[in-house]
């Protein structure tokens, strides 16, 4: 069993429930939740750690008990109290932790341990567990050669991808309006199987120097989508507007028709609801979620 502490701001609250529905099969009410679920950490820019449970019980008495009679033990190890829900004394945090760590065998490493033992308190019960904290790689992703000003945001991209893939990290996935490779890279990073085109050679060549940069093999092609022969499970598409894109109505419904020719699934990333034109091209909506950014909305769509 694992424990799982997510956060998000408020514009992107129904982004991270909609990825903790594809991750985990549920939508949390909380911003921590309980999974039989294995998800790494480091997947979900929404999810900031996890604790993998070790034992519990209704009181730090017996829970010390069973840390005892198991015989616990650990090299290095640093023991970390997690606060959930509102402020615990700093004293009383202390003993906490002196009273667990005295319990388990090995020796204990405050500074640089091998590893963290995370102590919570959620509905009337004292949980220990290892703790895994989230390192934030999207965040190294920010750092690309090439930018655009209307590219997705790397957390964005990211929790995209998951919502494409839930766990089923086999699926074959396209951006066929890859842009500077935002998705391919993300995708990249956790080990998927993707691809990207770009109608433009010069936007490509602005993403091949950005794979690159990160070490990742070329996954990148010149085309326009329509030309794309290839068959997908899942189509991941920022369909193109107009800041740097000038694209008519008539070519973003020429991108969902040709999505769902080379796709069984497909999510959209739209400042519109395009509702009329995805049903037009083949596709049931069955998943929205909305992203606020300041003065405009971005439309999470998930479609089969």
């Amino acid at each position: 069993m694992y424990f799982y502490i997510i956060n998000y701001n408020f514009n992107e609250e129904q982004l991270c429930k909609l990825e903790m529905k594809y991750l985990f099969d549920l939508i949390p009410k909380r911003k921590y939740f309980l999974s039989e679920k294995y998800v790494d950490v480091n997947r979900s820019p929404f999810i900031k750690a996890s604790l993998q449970i070790i034992a519990k019980a209704q009181s730090i008495e017996k829970l010390i008990s069973i840390i005892i009679e198991k015989k616990i033990s650990y090299k290095n190890f640093k023991i970390k109290y997690i606060n959930i829900e509102g402020k615990m004394d700093f004293e009383l945090k202390h003993k906490i932790e002196d009273a667990i760590g005295n319990a388990i065998f090995g020796d204990a490493k405050i500074h640089d341990p091998d590893i963290i033992l995370g102590i919570i308190y959620y509905e009337d019960y004292w949980i220990l567990g290892e703790y895994n904290k989230n390192e934030g790689i999207w965040d190294i992703h920010n750092k690309k050669p090439c930018y655009y000003c209307n590219a997705l945001p790397t957390r964005i991209s990211r929790a995209v991808v998951n919502i494409a893939v839930g766990n089923d990290m086999t699926l074959k996935l396209v951006d066929p309006c890859c842009g500077i490779g935002t998705v391919v890279i993300e995708a990249l990073s956790m080990g998927l199987n993707i691809e990207g085109y770009d109608i433009n050679p010069k936007v490509i060549e602005g993403a091949r120097r950005n794979l690159r940069y990160f070490g990742y093999d070329d996954v990148l092609e010149v085309s326009d989508i329509k030309d794309i022969r290839k068959q997908y499970d899942v189509s991941i598409i920022d369909i193109p507007y107009g800041v740097l894109s000038i694209t008519s109505e008539l070519e973003q419904i020429s991108i969902l028709k040709n999505a769902r020719r080379i796709s069984s699934k497909m999510v959209l990333i739209s400042l519109n609801q395009m509702d009329r034109e995805i049903k037009d091209s083949g596709f049931t909506v069955i998943d929205r979620c909305e992203i606020i950014k300041r003065d405009f909305k971005r439309y999470v769509t998930v479609c089969i």
